[in-house]
């Protein structure tokens, strides 16, 4: 069973001159062979960089498969509900792909299947967004039984 997180943009993010930040041209893999986390990170900074200059954004994930690894993914302070409590030990999570501080942006993920790999929340957007459609393929959330 599979989860659809896809949503069509507004008529106004639709229309929003954008500017396409593109995975692959931060040495994404979009053959699945390599580690892409790394370059995901620095395209989200990207991204981050240009919304900072008030410049609407689409992340572009072309059509393929995309492993990331918690080694060069981002690792922040997050609390969870129910993760940390008096146990500091897991207050640091390893984020797949953290968007934070961003706004008037589009995720389009193009048919494309991302894996994570270990313990990583999957996408973390601390932002306001016009629109979103995450890469498809993501799993399921893990079952508590």
């Amino acid at each position: 069973m599979g989860a659809n997180f896809a949503q069509e943009p507004s008529a106004s993010a639709a229309t929003t001159p954008r500017v396409d930040v593109n995975v692959t041209s931060f040495g994404a893999d979009p053959t699945g062979k390599a580690d892409s986390a790394q370059a995901v990170k620095a395209a989200i900074k990207r991204v981050k960089r240009l919304s900072n200059q008030g410049k609407a954004t689409r992340l572009v994930f072309p059509t393929g498969t995309y492993q990331l690894y918690p080694e060069h993914a981002e690792v922040r302070e997050l609390y969870v509900s129910n993760t940390v409590g008096a146990n500091q030990t897991y207050r640091n999570k390893t984020i797949a792909m953290l968007a934070e501080g961003v706004h008037d942006v589009i995720i389009d993920g193009q048919g494309s299947r991302l894996t994570m790999h270990g313990q990583l929340p999957q996408l973390i957007l601390a932002i306001s967004l016009s629109a979103i459609s995450p890469p498809t393929g993501l799993p399921p959330p893990a079952s508590s039984t």
